[in-house]
């Protein structure tokens, strides 16, 4: 699947190889950029406490670019609901079509295996092996060299879904469009977080470092680096509540 996304960053892929631990889906000394769908994922994966300080970013794929992602545990949805929970849709009906077009041993097969591949990228406990079973799943994955990342659930936001991107695709085909710091402040259930926002940034320099500034407002956001038609959009929507998802929308 190639996709246009924005995700919220959880990991910084350009740490140097040397001090990445292994991760969920990456090995000692492989980087790579953990990302979420949305901000609440992308807290919830990092586990944040009350009183705790993060900065949150948001990326998108630079214009005319794309990535392209493998996307585990969603054979099972739309078979059984008919679309993909990360897309909203089957795109073309291509995963319908994929499991039609088998017998019913081998679609019953595929399906079986997606879903174990899914309980293991996902597994809460996969973190007591060492994420040993996720990342043999990962190294699978990756022997095909024309993908660049991996879209899979979140094991701690049940309805999150979290992206995890090679460090070639995020350095040279994403860019940041804005970035949070934030101070948190209650943690409630079913995955709401309460925060404080303190700080955003505007742009970033000639050598990517962020310029920051006093936030807008509790329900607006500053975005940079957009498009041309991104931002007359924006500045058009300055007063409306959904122009933030419109933006995105533009784009993707």
């Amino acid at each position: 699947m190639r996709c246009r996304a924005v995700a919220e960053c959880h990991s910084n892929v350009r740490a140097p190889p040397q001090l990445t631990s292994v991760g969920r889906l990456n090995d000692a000394g492989r980087p790579v950029l953990y990302a979420s769908l949305k901000e609440e994922t992308a807290l919830a994966e990092i586990q944040v406490a009350p009183k705790q300080y993060v900065q949150v970013i948001g990326y998108r794929t630079l214009v005319g670019e794309s990535i392209r992602i493998a996307v585990v545990g969603e054979m099972m949805h739309v078979h059984k609901f008919g679309y993909m929970r990360f897309t909203g849709s089957d795109p073309d009906a291509t995963l319908g079509r994929i499991l039609n077009d088998k017998s019913l041993d081998e679609g019953r097969q595929l399906l079986y295996l997606d879903a174990f591949l899914h309980h293991l990228l996902s597994d809460p406990a996969a973190r007591d092996s060492d994420y040993l079973l996720s990342r043999a799943v990962t190294a699978m994955i990756h022997r095909n060299p024309a993908i660049d990342g991996i879209a899979y659930p979140s094991a701690r936001d049940p309805l999150g879904y979290n992206i995890t991107l090679r460090p070639e695709a995020s350095t040279s085909r994403m860019h940041a469009t804005c970035c949070m710091h934030c101070r948190v402040d209650a943690l409630h259930e079913f995955g709401f977080v309460e925060y404080t926002l303190l700080q955003e940034a505007m742009r970033t320099d000639d050598e990517g470092v962020f310029e920051w500034m006093p936030p807008l407002g509790p329900s607006q956001r500053r975005l940079f680096n957009l498009t041309k038609e991104e931002y007359e959009l924006s500045v058009k929507l300055k007063d409306d509540r959904n122009a933030f998802n419109q933006v995105k929308r533009v784009h993707q």
